[in-house]
């Protein structure tokens, strides 16, 4: 059964012939009334308390899925970029071994003419 302050406040009971003396009585309902009032006003408090940091925790949340998906694109962007820079390279080493294979065949070819040259004279 849920007792509210204002319950406690209009509570009246009936006399009788060795009760308790009514002020006494009145007063402790009174101190009572007041803590419920106290402990209402808290337990609103804290709901409000409680909803605030449940929306902070959904917040911090969908942040932290923000970083982590943006990390995730950061590091296949990384991947892609490396992947990239390797090919590159290759395809700048393989043209460079082309090239030098062209030069070195050119300097034999001319070597032979040089060598033919320096027979026939």
């Amino acid at each position: 059964m849920r007792i509210s302050p204002l319950d406690v406040h209009q509570k009246e009971f009936g006399h009788a012939m060795r009760g308790y003396r009514e002020d006494e009585v009145d007063s402790f309902l009174d101190a009572v009334a007041a803590e419920l009032e106290r402990l209402g006003a808290e337990s609103v408090q804290l709901q409000e308390r409680v909803a605030s940091a449940e929306s902070k925790s959904l917040n911090f949340e969908a942040e932290r899925n923000t970083i982590h998906n943006a990390l995730l694109t950061a590091q296949r962007a990384s991947d892609d970029v490396l992947a990239k820079a390797e090919a590159r390279s290759q395809e700048l080493v393989a043209a460079a071994e082309r090239k030098a294979d062209g030069i070195v065949h050119d300097a034999l070819a001319e070597k032979n003419a040089a060598t033919e040259e320096i027979r026939r004279l």
